[in-house]
């Protein structure tokens, strides 16, 4: 009971403030928010290299937008890609 909603919502991408607004009957506590919610870990870089691509005195980067369309056609960013 209930796994299509869920499944819905995962596949929405919701954040955490999103939920809550979506279901206001649930009022966690800050100490249980804090509790559930994990830390936003810095990801400093990313680096993807390949074999095949390399050179003297080359350098090849890989760097992606993470940015995706959620099923309901709103568009969602990563935690870092609006960061400036």
């Amino acid at each position: 009971d209930g796994k299509a909603e869920y499944n819905s919502c995962m596949q929405e991408s919701y954040t955490y403030a999103e939920l809550l607004q979506k279901f206001p009957s649930t009022k966690p506590s800050i100490g249980q928010l804090l509790d559930y919610i994990p830390d936003i870990k810095p990801r400093l870089y990313s680096i993807a290299s390949s074999s095949r691509l390399r050179g003297e005195n080359t350098c090849h980067l890989c760097i992606i937008k993470n940015e995706w369309t959620a099923t309901s056609g709103r568009n969602r960013v990563g935690l870092a890609t609006n960061w400036r």
